[in-house]
């Protein structure tokens, strides 16, 4: 192949001719606008797109003919590229004319089906709840005729109205049980009640005719209002037909009907034992106030006399406590080994020297038998310290041990001691316990071991110059004898 020399082109005339030809080819309302008259807007239209994209052919309008038909438009290029006409497509628009008369019938179909809706709710509110609410006014209606509380709703189911119909019931009922109570308070009560109306009238007769004694000008000012201030009570004096004479309190309380007073409720009580008893009560008041004055007067004496003896008692305290301090420094200080017991032969005192011998300390022996800490041998053989002690007290004489005897401590070491065991006895002379008062006297043995070796070397020497005199008086005679043999020699 070569280059190209040139182009060909190929055309058609698109006349009237030819577009109904297309239209029948198509099966559409084709038409061709050849001029802007009428049309400006869609040239315009196509002139704002560009020329470039309009001969490409991708510029198209459709637009609404009218509420029947819609039409699409597009431009016709000649060889140029220049507009020269409008191409038209007609179409029908029953898709839209289709959808409107759905549409229509739709919302017909949607107001019947309200409708009946409608008609049907209104039946079932007629008959579950409008005549229901009828037949509960019917009800509530037949029970306020009769003015009585025994009357009573009947409303079946299982819902609101029932509950309502229900809670009068109740209501009723609680209203019956207040009734029974009033009635039965009301003829229980001890006190007159009554009502009379505006005028003074008390079943057909006078108020005037049951009251005497001038009972009445107390009475008239509480009936003489005519509002509720009117109310109010007072006292007076009935004497009855034997003559007796009752205290009567007399209350009343305005009865009103709409804007105007219609009589008085009125209580009257016998007061006449209660008067009395308020006297006999203020006059025991007043006993019991004298009685309480002389009381407080004997009671202040009796406390300055309890005040002296309270200061008393605490010098005695005080000097009991000096006594007993003494007591504990003596006991602390003497070379003597205390141990005081109670009438049981327990220990409740032990002082230090004693403390010391046993090797028991006073907190570790306080509460203890005496013959578990005090143990004492003799030649050997324990002594029953316990028993001795129980004796000493229940036969309250001393009882001594003035010979050797051994006391062994807590470790086995052991010191000679002699001791005593004396009764307690308190100010009534009954026994209350013992004290052991003993002293080591390993000093004393001592003492008496050197006075006993001192003596014994001094009985020697008295021997030894005896026998050194006779053997001198020997010693002369023999030597006398030898000068006497001499000079006789």
């Amino acid at each position: 192949m070569g280059d190209p020399f040139g182009n060909l082109l190929v055309g058609r005339y698109l006349d009237r001719s030819g577009v109904s030809s297309l239209s029948a080819t198509t099966q559409l309302d084709i038409s061709v606008i050849e001029n802007k008259s009428g049309f400006e807007e869609y040239f315009e239209i196509f002139a704002d797109k560009g020329a470039g994209n309009a001969a490409n052919g991708s510029s198209i309008i459709i637009s609404p003919v009218d509420d029947k038909y819609v039409a699409g438009f597009s431009e016709i290029y000649d060889i140029y590229g220049e507009p020269v006409a409008v191409l038209q497509v007609t179409e029908p628009r029953s898709v839209t004319i289709y959808g409107k008369g759905v549409l229509s019938l739709l919302i017909i179909m949607l107001v019947l089906a309200s409708v009946i809706f409608g008609a049907v709710i209104l039946v079932l509110i007629q008959r579950s709840v409008v005549s229901r609410l009828e037949n509960l006014n019917r009800e509530i209606k037949t029970v306020a005729m009769t003015e009585s509380p025994e009357g009573r709703i009947n409303i079946e189911g299982d819902d609101e109205i029932s509950s309502v119909g229900s809670a009068i019931n109740m209501i009723l009922e609680s209203i019956e049980k207040g009734k029974e109570q009033y009635s039965r308070l009301f003829d229980n009560a001890n006190d007159l009640i009554f009502t009379i109306d505006a005028d003074g009238g008390l079943v057909g007769r006078k108020i005037e005719e049951f009251i005497r004694n001038g009972g009445m000008e107390k009475i008239r000012p509480l009936l003489a209002g005519n509002g509720r201030e009117s109310s109010g009570k007072t006292e007076i004096t009935l004497v009855s037909a034997s003559g007796e004479e009752y205290l009567i309190e007399f209350s009343a309380q305005p009865l009103t009907g709409s804007d105007e007073m219609t009589g008085f409720f009125v209580i009257a009580r016998d007061v006449t034992a209660k008067r009395k008893a308020e006297e006999e009560l203020k006059n025991h008041r007043n006993r019991l106030r004298e009685l309480v004055t002389e009381r407080t007067a004997q009671l202040e004496h009796a406390n300055s006399e309890l005040v002296k003896e309270v200061e008393e008692r605490i010098r005695f305290e005080e000097s009991l406590a000096e006594e007993k301090e003494r007591l504990s420094v003596t006991l602390s200080s003497i070379a003597e080994g205390v141990i005081a017991t109670d009438h049981l032969g327990y220990v409740t005192l032990i002082n230090r020297e004693a403390s010391a011998k046993t090797g028991i300390s006073a907190g570790n022996s306080e509460g203890k038998r005496i013959d578990s800490i005090f143990m004492l041998e003799k030649a050997g053989r324990p002594e029953d310290i316990g028993s001795i002690v129980l004796d000493v007290i229940s036969e309250r004489k001393v009882f001594e041990i003035n010979t050797e005897v051994d006391l062994f401590d807590s470790e086995g070491n052991a010191y000679p001691v002699v001791l005593s065991v004396s009764p307690l006895t308190d100010r009534s002379g009954t026994s209350i316990g013992a004290v052991i008062v003993f002293r080591e006297i390993s000093e004393r043995l001592r003492w008496e071991e050197e006075v006993l070796r001192r003596q014994k070397l001094e009985s020697l020497g008295v021997l030894a110059g005896g026998i050194a005199h006779d053997f001198n008086n020997i010693l002369t005679a023999i030597s006398g004898n030898i000068g006497l043999a001499r000079n006789m020699a």
